[in-house]
C-alpha cells in the first residue's frame, strides 16, 4: 500500500510498464520458440549456435568459429564485438532455443534502451517529457530498418546503451561536488558495454569525439572523475579490443571495407524526411530499396522541443551540445561531407555513411520530449502526450513487421550448408590475410602430406589435432586450418616452425622426424596480456565501489 501512495514510484513503474507492453508490441510477430526471419545478415543463428560450440569444446572466451568455413578455423569471435551474442548464449542457456534467445536479446536491449531514454529525457524534460522520448525513441524507423531490413542486431544494442552512457555522463558532468557513486559506476558500465557492443559505432563516436571535447573544455566539471572511469571502462574491456586492435591486419576485414564505395551510400535530406518502405540493399543515389526515414513526427516534435529548450531551459549548455552532436550525425551522412570521408584516415571503413543516422535518430527522439517539458498545466500536458504517442505509434508500427517469417528456425537457418559454407561467405571479412581461395568442401582428413603417406589422425577437433607419420625427409605437413596466430606445432614437447601455404593459407610445417605431433589453438601473448589487464580494471573497480 505503502507503494502506491508513493506517486513518484507509482508513476515511474506505470512509464516502465508502458515501455515493457509496447517492446512487446514491436516484436510482437517474432516473440516465439523457434520463431526467426531472414534479413540482410542471417547469421545470427549460426554465431549463437557456434559461440555456443566453440564454449562446449573448451574455448573460453570463444574466438574461433569451429565448423564455420568447414572447421578452417574462422576466427570470427575475435573480432566481431561480443556483447550481443554473448546475452543470446547467457539467454539460450535458459530457453534452449536459438532463435528464442536472439529475439530475447533484442527484447531486452530494446527494453533498456528505451529506459534509458526515459532517464536521459527525465532528467531534462521531467516524467512527462521522458515518457515522450522513451515512445518517439522505441518508435523511430531507424530501429525498425536494424531489425526487421538489415538484421543489425550488435548496431542496434550499441545505439540503446547510449541514452544510458549519456544519462550518467550528464549526472557527472553536472554534478556540484563529488558526483554520486552509482553515477560513477553507471557511467563505467555504460562505456564498458558500448566498447563491446559494436565495432564500428566505436569508430563513429571516435569521429564525433572532437564536439565532446569542446564541450567537456566549456563546462570543465569532473573531467578527472570522466577521464578515471573511462580508463576502467578500457581496461575492463581490454579482453577484446586491444587483440583485436593489434590482431586486425591479420584478416581482410580492412580490404574488404574498401570495396564498398562510401560516395554510393550517402544520404539526401527528402530520403529522411521521407521514402518507401523496403526490404531491399542500400544502392547509389536514390536507388535505395531500403528507407532511411527518420520520422516526420519525431523530426517536428524534436525542432519544437529544441526550439522550446533553446528559448526557455537553463541548461543551454547540454542543450547546444546535443544539438551539435545530432548535426554533425546527420552532415557526415549526407553528400556534403564527401571532402571529411576522403581525406579523413580510417572513417572509410564505417562503409556506409547512413550509419550515422543512429546518434541522428537518438538526437532527436531526445528533443522530442522537449514540447511537454515547458506546458505548465497537467491536462494540456498528458493530451499532449497522448495525441504525441498516438501519432508516434500510427505512423511507425508498420515498420515493425518482418519480410517474412520462418515457423521452423533451426531447420532453415542451421543447415549443414549455412553453418559451414554461406555464413562465412555472407561475412568475408574475417578470412585471415592469405586465403586466396576459400575452401568449398570440408577435407576428408585434418591432415595431408606432401609427398602423399599415411597419417593416422589421432584427435581431430577444431582447436587441437593430434597426429602420427612415419619421417617425411624433405616433405611437408599441410592442416586443413587457416594460418592465424594463436596456431601452434609441437614435436615431442618442442616448437616448431608453422607457415601458411600460398593462396589457400591453410598451416604448413616440415616433418623430418617420425612421431606424435601436436597443432592446437592457444591463447597469444596479446591476449594473455589483455586478460591480466581486464583483472586489473576489475581490482581498481572493487576498491573503488567498496571504499
Amino acid at each position: 500500500m505503502k507503494f502506491w501512495k508513493n506517486k513518484k514510484l507509482t508513476s515511474q513503474f506505470l512509464a516502465v510498464l508502458v515501455l515493457l507492453t509496447l517492446n512487446v508490441f514491436l516484436l510482437r510477430h517474432i516473440l516465439g520458440n523457434d520463431v526467426f526471419f531472414p534479413s540482410h545478415d542471417s547469421t545470427w543463428l549460426v554465431r549463437l549456435q557456434q559461440f555456443d560450440q566453440a564454449i562446449k569444446l573448451g574455448q573460453f572466451p570463444p574466438r574461433l568459429a569451429p565448423d564455420m568455413a568447414f572447421g578452417f578455423g574462422y576466427p570470427l569471435f575475435k573480432y566481431y564485438a561480443p556483447l550481443f551474442t554473448s546475452f543470446s548464449w547467457l539467454i539460450f542457456k535458459v530457453v534452449s532455443s536459438y532463435g528464442l534467445a536472439v529475439i530475447l536479446t533484442v527484447f531486452l536491449g530494446d527494453f533498456l534502451g528505451s529506459l534509458g531514454m526515459f532517464f536521459l529525457a527525465k532528467n531534462f524534460w521531467g516524467f512527462w517529457g521522458g515518457v515522450l522520448s522513451s515512445i518517439a525513441f522505441l518508435f523511430l524507423p531507424y530501429r525498425a530498418l536494424d531489425i526487421y531490413v538489415r538484421g543489425a542486431f550488435a548496431e542496434l544494442l550499441a545505439i540503446n546503451i547510449l541514452p544510458f552512457l549519456f544519462y550518467f555522463f550528464f549526472k557527472i558532468i553536472n554534478a556540484n561536488k563529488h558526483p554520486r557513486k552509482g553515477d560513477i559506476a553507471g557511467f563505467i558500465f555504460s562505456s564498458f558495454f558500448f566498447i563491446l557492443a559494436h565495432n564500428l559505432y566505436l569508430i563513429i563516436f571516435a569521429y564525433l569525439l572532437p564536439l565532446i571535447l569542446i564541450y567537456l573544455i566549456i563546462k570543465r566539471r569532473n573531467l578527472k572523475i570522466l577521464a578515471f572511469s573511462f580508463v576502467i571502462a578500457l581496461l575492463l574491456s581490454s579482453f577484446y579490443w586491444l587483440p583485436m586492435i593489434l590482431g586486425i591486419k591479420d584478416i581482410g576485414v580492412i580490404n574488404q571495407a574498401g570495396k564498398t564505395n562510401f560516395a554510393d551510400h550517402f544520404v539526401y535530406l527528402r530520403q529522411i524526411w521521407n521514402w518507401n518502405w523496403g526490404f531491399g540493399g542500400s544502392a547509389p543515389g536514390l536507388e535505395d530499396g531500403m528507407s532511411f526515414k527518420a520520422g516526420k513526427l519525431q523530426i517536428i516534435l524534436a525542432l519544437a522541443g529544441l526550439s522550446l529548450a533553446i528559448l526557455k531551459s537553463k541548461r543551454k549548455k547540454d542543450i547546444v551540445f546535443l544539438a551539435f552532436l545530432g548535426i554533425a550525425s546527420i552532415g557526415l551522412s549526407l553528400p556534403l561531407s564527401r571532402f571529411f570521408w576522403e581525406n579523413i584516415p580510417l572513417l572509410p571503413i564505417i562503409q556506409f555513411p547512413w550509419r550515422f543516422l543512429g546518434i541522428f535518430g537518438l538526437v532527436i527522439t531526445f528533443f522530442s520530449g522537449g514540447v511537454v517539458s515547458f506546458i505548465k498545466s497537467r491536462f494540456v500536458k498528458l493530451i499532449l502526450l497522448l495525441g504525441a504517442t498516438g501519432g508516434l505509434v500510427f505512423l511507425n508500427y508498420k515498420y515493425f513487421v518482418p519480410q517474412k517469417i520462418i515457423g521452423d528456425a533451426n531447420e532453415y537457418f542451421l543447415t549443414k550448408e549455412k553453418v559451414e559454407k554461406n555464413a562465412a561467405l555472407e561475412i568475408q571479412e574475417y578470412f585471415p590475410v592469405g586465403v586466396e581461395e576459400i575452401p568449398e568442401i570440408k577435407p576428408k582428413s585434418a591432415i595431408e602430406t606432401e609427398p602423399d603417406q599415411a597419417v593416422d589422425v589421432v584427435l581431430d577437433s577444431p582447436f587441437k589435432i593430434i597426429f602420427r607419420v612415419d619421417s617425411l625427409v624433405g616433405g611437408k605437413i599441410i592442416a586443413n586450418r587457416f594460418y592465424f596466430p594463436g596456431w601452434q606445432a609441437k614435436h615431442e614437447d618442442k616448437l616448431l616452425e608453422i607457415r601458411p601455404n600460398n593462396i589457400d593459407g591453410r598451416i604448413i610445417l616440415d616433418a623430418n622426424k617420425a612421431g606424435e605431433y601436436t597443432l592446437s589453438f592457444v591463447a597469444t601473448s596479446a591476449e594473455k596480456i589483455s586478460w591480466g589487464l581486464g583483472l586489473l580494471g576489475v581490482f581498481i573497480l572493487f576498491l573503488f565501489l567498496i571504499y
